[in-house]
């Protein structure tokens, strides 16, 4: 019920903006955008969910995140958002630099896996028998 509300809101506001930019709404990639996106989820709510194959649209609703692209280009045009537009970028490259560190640790637990494979799992003569937490011994 919440879910069609929001879908009834977006279509509300697609009105709006559609008399309010008259002939000019189309024009822009964006606008066309929402158009498919609340076209899809109308088509969804009222003639699949009833039907019984609903949701099925709904993953292309996570399109309306790149919403939020039209408002990163708002915040860059004020000076106002100088410092926001400041931590974003430095967001951004933590992000790059911790995908880097992700890599290093990555190929240094190969390396020592390997080395500890080498040294411990080959070596039966010293690691193969022996009291294990029960006081047996390893069954391998």
């Amino acid at each position: 019920v919440l879910e069609v509300m929001f879908y009834i809101c977006f279509a509300g506001e697609l009105i709006v903006r559609i008399k309010h930019s008259r002939g000019h709404f189309f024009l822009d990639f964006w606008n066309v955008l929402d158009v498919v996106l609340v076209c899809g989820a109308f088509f969804d709510a009222f003639v699949l969910s009833p039907a019984g194959v609903g949701g099925q649209i709904r993953f292309f609703t996570v399109f309306r995140a790149l919403r939020a692209v039209r408002l990163v280009r708002l915040v860059r045009m004020f000076p106002t958002f100088r410092e926001l537009w400041l931590l974003v970028g430095g967001l951004v490259q933590s992000v790059k630099a911790l995908g880097w560190v992700g890599l290093i640790v990555l190929m240094v637990l190969y390396v020592c896996s390997i080395v500890v494979t080498c040294e411990i799992g080959q070596k039966d003569d010293i690691y193969g028998t022996g009291p294990s937490y029960d006081g047996g011994v390893w069954p391998y």
